[in-house]
């Protein structure tokens, strides 16, 4: 298989929502705003929801048959994030158990955090348990630092994973703020590569 990264296509939405919930399922980020009995399932359903709408915008590059992927918003798709994720909370509102307050409120505290400033946005990377730590995220990671050094931007990033901070560093991004999100939510660490 090829280790070049290719743009998502609407045939691998189902490969690609169960990478994401492999790699997602337990991720603070995913979990809190959603109600105890969010299970592997559900967070496949979840991801086949936000999978279909990045497929769309040719926001997504997959490596190994959908076993690896990122979502790098371009500058445009970055500005316009907010607009994405109020399209699909309509989706995502039934599967959560206060019909989306938690998570309509989370998500507006994250997306305040990235700013006006034209950048690339990795915005979701994973990798399936059984392909990681095989250079893939890697991969992944610097084709999307290439398309925002090719543009002269920085790129940005959040998780809720401190083990990932020092990962991110690695690659050039930088912690910028580490805060903890309203109502009891998750603590999130926000990182930049600068150009």
């Amino acid at each position: 298989m090829s280790l070049e990264p290719r743009l998502a296509t609407p045939a691998d939405v189902e490969a690609l929502a169960r990478t994401f919930a492999a790699a997602f399922v337990d991720d603070p980020m995913i979990r809190w705003p959603m109600p105890p009995e969010f299970d592997l399932g559900a967070c496949e359903r979840f991801f086949a929801v936000l999978v279909g709408d990045y497929i769309d915008l040719k926001v997504i590059w997959v490596l190994e048959d959908g076993l690896a992927a990122a979502a790098w918003l371009n500058p445009v798709a970055t500005a316009k994030f907010g607009e994405y994720d109020l399209k699909t909370r309509e989706l995502i509102n039934p599967m959560t158990d206060d019909n989306g307050e938690r998570y309509g409120k989370f998500w507006d505290w994250l997306g305040s955090h990235i700013g006006d400033d034209p950048c690339w946005f990795l915005d979701m990377l994973a990798v399936h348990p059984s392909r990681q730590r095989q250079g893939l995220g890697g991969t992944l990671i610097r084709h999307g630092l290439a398309l925002a050094e090719r543009d002269g931007l920085p790129a940005i990033l959040e998780t809720s994973q401190q083990a990932n901070v020092g990962y991110y560093q690695g690659y050039g991004f930088e912690l910028v703020e580490e805060a903890t999100s309203p109502d009891g939510g998750p603590r999130i660490w926000f990182m930049r590569k600068p150009v």
